[in-house]
Formats: C-alpha cells, structure tokens, sequence
C-alpha cells in the first residue's frame, strides 16, 4: 500500500497546528463542554473518516458512543464533580474550529445535546466539510432526528441515526432527570484543546 501524499491544504493545516501549539499556552487549560460548543461552527475536514463511534466490534459489547455516554451518566449519577473527556485537537480559523482529532467525541456530544432536545445550542454548529448529506442532516436534526428512513443516503446518516438510538435508550428513563444531566454536561464535563 502507497503512503498518501499530503495535500497543500493538509501541509498547511499541520504548519497552522505547530504554530498555534507553540503560540497559545493557554490551550492546556480545560474548560467546559458549554464554552467549547460556544468557540463558533465545527468543521469536520475533508481527510477526516465518517462518524463510527455507534458501531458495535462485538455484539455483546457496547459500542464507543455507548460506553461514552454510560460514562457521562454514570459520573452524573454519583455525583462527580468534574469529569474530563480526552483532549481534542483544533485549529481556531475565525468563526470556525476544525477538529483534527475529537470528531467523533464532538458529533457525539452534538447528537446527545439532540436528544436531549437542546436544538437551539447546537444549531448549525457542526459542518462535515466534504458530505453535504451530512451537513444537511445535522443542521435540521430538530427536523430529522425523528425521522425514520430505512435506505439511507449516506453512511453518516445511518450511523448518526444509530447513535442517536444508543443514546435514547440511555438516557431516557422515567427516574433520570435530563434537564440535570445536560446541565452535568455542559458546566462540570471538561476537555482539553490543545
């Protein structure tokens, strides 16, 4: 198998990360899952793989979105007072901010913040640069996310569709309060960008 060859855009992106790294300090600092979402529109780059994290290696074992967020809620209910999920890596470019690690943990934030019906924080905040389906669909989750289509389009389509099952089967549940684990979510979960 060839090694790929690095577009001009990706050498550029990985000057712009060295720079940025080496520039801000600050960037090891940790801050909430609330102020990270606030940072401007996520752009998941076009080198980047299609979201997975609701795929399951085994059938009796959960899926990365599934252990994800058993942990959120398992920290939530007993009553953590931080929880730090792994760092991410960004570039802040404007309003924008391309992951160039952290985008499955980032779209499976956004789904969760979906279901937890919290449409207008996540309201065109996260952008699949190359798959316009994909873009589509996110930014009319509040339409979508209910919508029950047997052939997707697009493989992104079936495995957010997916997640977003995952996730419902976790968190709703008639004794857990979804107003105070999105309240959990957003002000105690930390992340890191470095």
């Amino acid at each position: 198998m060839e090694d790929k060859i690095p577009t001009l855009e990706e050498e550029n992106l990985k000057v712009i990360i060295v720079n940025e790294f080496n520039n801000k300090q600050e960037k090891n600092n940790p801050i909430s899952i609330q102020k990270y979402f606030k940072k401007g529109i996520f752009v998941i780059p076009n080198y980047q793989r299609g979201y997975k994290w609701s795929v399951k290696e085994k059938d009796d074992q959960d899926s990365s979105l599934e252990y994800f967020i058993k942990s959120l809620k398992n920290s939530f209910e007993n009553k953590l007072d931080e929880y730090f999920i792994e760092a991410v890596t960004v570039v802040e470019k404007e309003k924008n901010v391309i992951l160039v690690d952290g985008q499955q943990r980032t779209t499976s934030l956004f789904l969760l913040f979906a279901v937890l019906e919290d449409f207008e924080f996540i309201k065109e905040k996260l952008v699949y640069a190359v798959r316009n389906d994909s873009k589509n669909w996110l930014n009319n989750i509040q339409q979508t996310i209910n919508e029950n289509i047997q052939d997707e389009d697009t493989q992104d389509i079936f495995y957010f569709k997916k997640a977003i099952e995952q996730i419902r089967i976790i968190v709703e549940d008639e004794n857990f309060s979804k107003d105070d684990f999105k309240t959990f979510v957003l002000a105690l979960c930390f992340s890191q960008t470095p």
